[in-house]
C-alpha cells in the first residue's frame, strides 16, 4: 500500500513538473521588442499560406515588389493594390513581443505554431535576408507567433491570424473598370443583339438612329452605364492576350471621356471561355481576366430597345 502511495505521489510530481515546463509563461513580462527588426520599405517579397488539408501541400500567395509597384507573383504578376500591401507590411513589421511563453518544440503544435498545426506561415524577404513566421490563433485578438528557425513562441496582441489574408482577392481591386459613369460622354455597344451608339450632352443621352416616334430613356441608359463600369474581376487568366483569349468577341463596349480639351477613348471586350467562363480584355491592360457572370450578363444581353421609349404625343404633353 505504501509503495503504491509513493508511486502515485511520484507520478503527480512528474506531471506537475511537466505541466510547469509546458504551460505558457506570462507574456506581459520583459521589455517589448520587434519580432522582425526591419523597415517596411526594405521588404521585397512576401508569401502567405494557411495550413492545408491533411496530406496536402500549402498553397502560397506570393507578393513581389516590382519597378511599378507590388504584383501578385502567384497570379500572373497581376498588379496588387498598394494600400492592401502597405497594410500587410505594416502589420508584419509592427509585431511586438515580450518574453516567450514557451521555449520547447514539443509545445508548438498545441500552440498552433508547429510544423503540422498552424494558422498561417509567412515568408518575408529583404535584400539582406529572409524570415519565416509561423502564426496561430490565441485568445483576445492576439496570436501565438514564432520565427520558423527558433523554438521560442511569443504572444503578439492587436491582430489575428485572419488579418494575414492568403487569398489573392484580398490584394487586388475587384472593380475591373476605373471610370466614373458621369465622365463618359459617348458609348458604343456591340453584342449578339446588334450594336448602337449613344452620346450625351447637357440635356442627357441620345441614342443614334432612333425613329421619330422613339426617344432615349436616359434614366435606363444611366442605370445600365453604371453596370458597364462595375464589371467584377474574379481572377487573372493570362498576362498575354494571345495565350488567353478564346476567339471572337461576344461583346464590345467602347466609350469616350471628355477630359479638358481632349477626348480619351477606352473600353473592353467580353469573350466566352471554356466551361462557359466569361473573360474580359481591357483596351488599356494586357491582362485577360475572368469576370463574374452576374456583372457581365447585362452587357451581353442589352439591346437598343431596352434603352428607348415611345415619344409622347403632343396632346398627351398638353394634357399633362
Amino acid at each position: 500500500m505504501t509503495t503504491a502511495r509513493n508511486l502515485a505521489i511520484l507520478l503527480c510530481v512528474q506531471l506537475a513538473f511537466a505541466l510547469i515546463s509546458w504551460w505558457p509563461q506570462d507574456h506581459s513580462a520583459g521589455r517589448e521588442k520587434a519580432l522582425l527588426d526591419i523597415p517596411a520599405d526594405s521588404i521585397t517579397f512576401v508569401a502567405i499560406a494557411r495550413a492545408p488539408a491533411a496530406g496536402g501541400d500549402p498553397a502560397w500567395l506570393e507578393l513581389e515588389r516590382g519597378g511599378d509597384g507590388w504584383v501578385l507573383a502567384s497570379e500572373q504578376d497581376y498588379p496588387a493594390e498598394q494600400t492592401a500591401v502597405d497594410q500587410l507590411l505594416e502589420r508584419l513589421v509592427g509585431v511586438r513581443v515580450r518574453e516567450p511563453i514557451a521555449t520547447r518544440r514539443a509545445t508548438h503544435n498545441a500552440l498552433k505554431v508547429g510544423d503540422d498545426e498552424y494558422g498561417r506561415r509567412v515568408r518575408v524577404a529583404t535584400a539582406d535576408g529572409e524570415y519565416e513566421l509561423v502564426v496561430g490563433a490565441a485568445l483576445s485578438r492576439s496570436v501565438n507567433i514564432r520565427l520558423a528557425d527558433s523554438d521560442d513562441v511569443y504572444v503578439a496582441s492587436g491582430f489575428s491570424e485572419w488579418s494575414l489574408q492568403e487569398t489573392p482577392a484580398s490584394y487586388w481591386n475587384a472593380d475591373y473598370v476605373r471610370v466614373a459613369p458621369a465622365a463618359i460622354s459617348a458609348i458604343h455597344v456591340r453584342n449578339a443583339a446588334g450594336e448602337f451608339d449613344a452620346v450625351r450632352d447637357e440635356s442627357g443621352w441620345t441614342i443614334a438612329g432612333l425613329e421619330e416616334s422613339q426617344v432615349t430613356n436616359t434614366e435606363a441608359l444611366d442605370e445600365w452605364l453604371r453596370k458597364v463600369v462595375t464589371l467584377r474581376l474574379l481572377r487573372p487568366v493570362s498576362a498575354s492576350p494571345s495565350a488567353g483569349l478564346p476567339g471572337d468577341e461576344s461583346a464590345r463596349i467602347s466609350w469616350t471621356i471628355q477630359a479638358e480639351n481632349e477626348s480619351v477613348g477606352g473600353g473592353y471586350a467580353l469573350y466566352r471561355g471554356d466551361e462557359d467562363r466569361l473573360l474580359a480584355k481591357s483596351d488599356s491592360d494586357p491582362f485577360v481576366v475572368e469576370v463574374s457572370q452576374s456583372s457581365a450578363d447585362p452587357l451581353l444581353e442589352i439591346t437598343r430597345t431596352d434603352l428607348v421609349g415611345d415619344r409622347a404625343a403632343p396632346d398627351e404633353i398638353e394634357g399633362s
